[in-house]
């Protein structure tokens, strides 16, 4: 929805605008499963559910998040040297990492409401690479219109809310310390 609303409210999205509903709620199953599990299941178990709870637990939410949203984007990087990147720039590739850091305090507040559930972190990273995937093989949106306003339209589906979370929680994203005996546990793991 954030990503369509990104597109959406930019000037000119209506005359270009398709809505073509019976392909969408076929396609999108389809490639919701695919993206579970390729890039959600492949990379969550690690960016989640191991180095979210410890960012979190040494820098807060906020800072941790930012942590690993950087790191989390540094990941992508390489396929900027691919197809995939297609000719990218620096300013696509800065509001690439930005995404990725939108992307991932939406993630982290969703882990912490829900006491840390990777399955929900899976769902949320693979409906949003998904949906952005639909948008164009359904041609949502007119794919070349689609192309000149991407950077710009994903930075503000991606950014808004983010930072609607930051304000509401007040940078906690909905983290609460763990109790001692967790944090015991945790160090007791990085020391051996």
């Amino acid at each position: 929805v954030f990503l369509f609303l990104g597109y959406f409210i930019l000037p000119g999205s209506l005359a270009v605008l398709h809505f073509p509903f019976l392909q969408i709620l076929l396609v999108y199953p389809l490639w919701l499963i695919l993206e579970i599990f390729t890039s959600a299941l492949g990379e969550e178990p690690g960016w989640r559910g191991f180095a979210l709870s410890r960012l979190q637990t040494r820098y807060g939410a906020l800072m941790g998040t930012l942590i690993l949203g950087v790191l989390w984007g540094c990941w992508h990087l390489p396929l900027f040297l691919t197809t995939w990147g297609g000719g990218a720039g620096w300013f696509d590739v800065g509001g690439f990492l930005l995404k990725t850091i939108g992307t991932a305090i939406m993630i982290t507040w969703v882990f912490n409401h829900t006491r840390g559930s990777l399955l929900l972190a899976i769902l949320l990273h693979a409906s949003i690479d998904a949906f952005g995937t639909v948008m164009v093989v359904t041609n949502l949106f007119d794919v070349h219109w689609m192309q000149q306003k991407s950077s710009l339209a994903q930075l503000i589906g991606l950014g808004v809310v983010p930072l609607l979370l930051i304000l509401v929680t007040r940078g906690r994203l909905g983290y609460q310390r763990a109790s001692s005996s967790y944090n015991e546990v945790l160090s007791l793991n990085s020391e051996a």
